[in-house]
């Protein structure tokens, strides 16, 4: 096995993970919503925060790593045609995930932020509250998680085919 085959075998093992730990966490958040039970729901939101924590977050960091390294071992453009190159699905692919994750800072930590404390308080009284059940149901959050697993559909699909 060429250093390049190997490494592309990690990239995808890795982009498995992580986009089943997307869409795990998806999963288990969507049923979380449906709770009527507080500390049930916290529960669930912890699953959830662990799946992101262990699948998600570094296999966003390590995917790109690896992806960086096969592109170089590959000689394909990361670039595209800003580098002269003549295949762009690897830089729309970046242009993608970038994208996606610039929801990151502008909406998941805020809107994280301002749950923990709604979510604390219907554990204190032992109920979900009205203002938690508005955060649950947070129309930008479920949004931006849209765009976030359809960012990722869309780059499996470049990774997969290279269409241009």
């Amino acid at each position: 096995m060429t250093l390049y085959n190997f490494m592309k075998m990690l990239h995808v093992i890795v982009a498995i993970v992580f986009a089943g730990g997307l869409f795990a966490r998806q999963v288990i958040r969507s049923y979380a919503r449906t709770i009527d039970d507080v500390v049930w729901f916290a529960h669930l939101s912890r699953a959830a925060a662990y799946v992101e924590n262990v699948m998600v977050k570094p296999g966003s960091l390590i995917i790109v790593v690896l992806g960086v390294i096969q592109a170089r071992l590959g000689g394909i453009p990361i670039f595209g045609f800003l580098s002269g190159g003549d295949q762009n699905w690897l830089l729309a692919s970046t242009a993608l995930y970038l994208a996606a994750l610039l929801l990151v800072p502008f909406v998941f930590i805020p809107k994280g932020r301002a749950f923990r404390p709604l979510l604390d308080a219907g554990l204190s009284q032992g109920r979900i509250t009205p203002e938690l059940r508005l955060a649950m149901n947070d129309r930008t959050v479920a949004l931006a998680h849209h765009l976030e697993t359809a960012a990722v559909l869309v780059v499996l699909v470049l990774m997969v085919l290279k269409p241009f």
